[in-house]
């Protein structure tokens, strides 16, 4: 399984680009945490660009459930909820 912080750092990195808070580079470091921690989901950020937030999330949602979490069943709910939680931990 891959370790739930590296899931939760990547979910940060990737929610951060959504808001439209961080730059493409960001992107890639969330992909190489995952790829680095565990199965190697087909997440291509080099369709994330400030143009193509839409793309972006039909990545997220076509996601298979991602790493020990029942809930969010889906790695838009997952990146939405890292977001939240890092907000409220703030």
């Amino acid at each position: 399984s891959v370790p739930t912080r590296s899931l939760r750092s990547a979910g940060l990195f990737a929610s951060l680009f959504l808001q439209g808070l961080a730059d493409q580079s960001v992107c890639f470091r969330a992909a190489a945490i995952i790829f680095s921690t565990g199965p190697r989901l087909m997440f291509d950020f080099s369709q994330f660009s400030a143009g193509n937030l839409s793309g972006a999330r039909e990545i997220l949602e076509s996601l298979p459930y991602i790493g020990e979490y029942t809930r969010p069943s889906t790695a838009l709910e997952f990146v939405q909820h890292n977001l939240l939680a890092s907000r409220n931990s703030s």
